[in-house]
């Protein structure tokens, strides 16, 4: 049911230590679950990128369109699969687009 996976720390590439030690934990408990992972305020896809290199089915959504593009380069060009969505979960009409994305293990 559940996969078994060890992580170092030393697998997250960071600059800043801190957002290592921050995204470590998420990462690891995103490769015990199912591995569907919903990431709101995408970006460029630093934190995706190694979501979906640890195995997690990753979904990002972002409401710059030009981070959107970024992201899915960033993908395109390291051979990694994702889906992205621009939705701004602020706007009420958007905000219920994200209930068609399916369910997460983690948000």
């Amino acid at each position: 049911m559940y996969k078994t996976t060890e992580i170092a720390s030393s697998d997250i590439p960071s600059d800043n230590p801190v957002h290592q030690r921050l995204l470590y934990p998420y990462i690891h408990v995103s490769t015990l679950l199912s591995g569907n992972v919903l990431e709101i305020g995408c970006g460029i896809g630093t934190d995706a990128e190694q979501f979906v290199r640890h195995g997690a089915d990753y979904t990002g959504i972002d409401i710059s369109d030009t981070s959107l593009q970024i992201c899915q380069a960033r993908f395109q060009t390291l051979d990694l699969h994702g889906q992205f969505c621009n939705i701004n979960l602020l706007d009420p009409a958007d905000a219920t687009a994200i209930e068609h994305l399916g369910k997460f293990d983690l948000v």
